[in-house]
């Protein structure tokens, strides 16, 4: 892990800055390799279980910064077992956020909604700069038309990946999406320019086939999960080992049966000891009760356009990047406040 960190990240080796999402990701090479976290004194589910928070990796004890202390946000001290004579962690920032650009909206439900790719390569160098650290879009036909035709996927990640080097991005697969069902199986066996990871329903009949083929592709895998239902099929028939992350996706109309139902997924998927990241999402009313929700349970979590319209206060968002925002002020009001300095300074 030392060597990987400094040689490959190339930061100090005296202190080292990390988001537990690099500790927890299979496509930097941390998560398949549990002898790389055995040396660095980490066990696979407790990397899943801290807080979060950023670490600072500096060659001595290993142990978070005490409640109280500079970006803590009462980081708790990590079990015994995790302990190694060899580093010491200093935390503070949250898990990731996920912005979601456009989902299947058209500009007639919000003049905002990127739909081309410049649109969209736009709209994520606008959400990067608001905080947010992965992208979620579904691509568009000259159109408009949702698709997973292999041009118009490339034509829409190459604008992005040209707007915001290096930021993952992922597609949504659902079944509705043309030609629909299993014929759409072909599209995404011939993408060219394949996404980070794309997002799989379980409640659609073919979900575990497209698992199968994103992961034959290298793609990664987004396992959507809308009820208790999707959580029994995931659990029961799912190798956890072809997914990237599980997303719990809540379409409730009600806060309290969101938040209702999310904590029974949950539990479901702890009872089963099942360590793969999880990020929460409410659609609609549920959008900010879930980020809450989110934080406090040291979840990642997404916003943007294709959940919901409007910010906490109940205002109509004007754009991705004011969601974005929001959730940030909410999930890490420390970075927010940095992340507003930095744009008005940058601001002419």
């Amino acid at each position: 892990m030392e060597a990987f960190l400094h040689r490959t990240m190339r930061l100090d080796k005296a202190e080292m800055s990390i988001h537990r999402q690099i500790l927890c990701h299979r496509y930097i090479g941390v998560e398949p390799n549990s002898w790389q976290m055995k040396m660095s004194g980490f066990v696979h589910s407790v990397i899943y279980q801290m807080p979060p928070q950023t670490f600072t990796f500096r060659f001595g004890q290993l142990r978070t910064k005490p409640p109280g202390a500079a970006g803590a946000r009462g980081a708790k001290e990590l079990p015994s077992r995790s302990r190694r004579a060899t580093g010491e962690l200093i935390a503070s920032f949250p898990a990731m956020l996920q912005a979601c650009l456009n989902g299947g909206l058209q500009k007639t439900a919000h003049s905002a909604v990127p739909v081309s790719p410049d649109e969209l390569a736009r709209d994520a160098a606008a959400v990067r700069a608001a905080g947010a650290n992965e992208l979620h879009i579904h691509a568009r036909t000259a159109e408009g038309a949702e698709t997973l035709d292999p041009a118009a996927v490339a034509d829409a990640l190459l604008a992005i990946r040209a707007a915001v080097p290096g930021m993952p991005v992922g597609l949504g697969t659902g079944a509705w999406i043309p030609p629909s069902g299993r014929l759409r199986h072909e599209h995404i066996r011939s993408w060219s320019t394949k996404p980070d990871y794309a997002s799989v329903n379980l409640n659609e009949p073919d979900a575990l086939e497209v698992i199968d083929i994103l992961f034959s592709q290298g793609v990664g895998v987004e396992a959507g999960l809308w009820d208790q239902k999707d959580a029994r099929r995931f659990v029961e028939y799912v190798d956890f080992k072809k997914c990237l992350r599980v997303l719990i996706e809540m379409i409730h109309e009600s806060p309290a049966s969101a938040v209702a139902y999310a904590r029974r997924i949950l539990e479901m998927l702890r009872h089963c000891k099942c360590a793969l990241p999880i990020l929460l999402h409410g659609q609609g009313n549920t959008v900010w009760v879930c980020v809450e929700l989110a934080r406090s349970e040291g979840l990642d979590t997404r916003v943007g356009l294709e959940d919901g319209l409007t910010l906490p206060t109940g205002e109509i968002a004007p754009n991705n990047a004011s969601l974005v925002s929001a959730a940030l002020h909410i999930l890490d009001p420390i970075r927010s406040a940095a992340e507003t300095k930095s744009r008005s300074a940058a601001s002419p």
